[in-house]
């Protein structure tokens, strides 16, 4: 990438505010898309870079990822590594994602044309209605006025195909739920007291498709 004047490409070194720890640990989440990389930290973003004809390597996947630690001291670092499951509307039933620990990053390509999907979680829902409006669900929260919990509807602006899809990210970290769009973020929703089951770790996804079209959607879970 760039010079090539770093080991045979560029480095982008890149500095934010220091920390604080969250329920013991400080948490980074990368999300990679076809148009840049974003860096966030317990769930706020601290760093973004966006890929043009000089990027290099990094307009390609990720496709392997090796950890090393180079702090002196006995630390211990935890990673965790998305793979893609295809669900559709033929097949909602099939499409249920379990894991033992917490499930608090994950992503849906969605199809150049659109589409109506819904991500139900163990502690609410996440849903798409179109490519410019979507809403959080969060069990026993708030007035609790909305199937016993509360709904939060935002809007974005519509979103450009890229290389075929159109990317969701989501992040959640013990402060907030963070959602990207081609590696652009749309929408922050802080969690509080009032915030119910969403205060909580993602431990099951299951994603459905509501939409008449015979679409098929991919979903990414760490």
């Amino acid at each position: 990438a760039g010079r090539k004047n770093w080991y045979g490409g560029e480095v982008y070194d890149f500095n934010f505010a220091q920390q604080s720890c969250v329920n013991g640990f400080v948490q980074f989440d990368v999300v990679k898309s076809a148009q840049n990389f974003v860096v966030s930290v317990n769930g706020h973003q601290i760093y973004k870079k966006d890929f043009g004809g000089s990027s290099g390597d990094c307009l390609q996947n990720i496709n392997q990822i090796t950890t090393y630690v180079y702090d002196n001291r006995a630390l211990s670092f935890y990673l965790n590594a998305q793979s893609w499951l295809a669900f559709r509307k033929e097949n909602n039933s099939n499409n249920k994602v379990s894991v033992s620990g917490p499930h608090n990053v994950h992503s849906v390509r969605a199809p150049c044309a659109g589409g109506w999907f819904k991500l139900y979680y163990n502690t609410g829902h996440f849903e798409i209605f179109a490519n410019n409006r979507g809403n959080f669900f969060c069990k026993n929260a708030g007035r609790r006025n909305w199937y016993g919990g509360e709904v939060y509807d935002f809007n974005f602006a519509q979103q450009s195909c890229v290389n075929g899809f159109v990317q969701f990210d989501v992040v959640k970290s013990s402060v907030g739920f963070t959602v990207y769009v081609n590696g652009g973020q749309i929408y922050h929703h802080a969690i509080g007291s009032s915030s119910g089951d969403c205060r909580q770790s993602i431990n099951a996804i299951t994603g459905y498709v509501y939409d008449s079209r015979p679409l098929t959607f991919y979903l990414g879970a760490n």
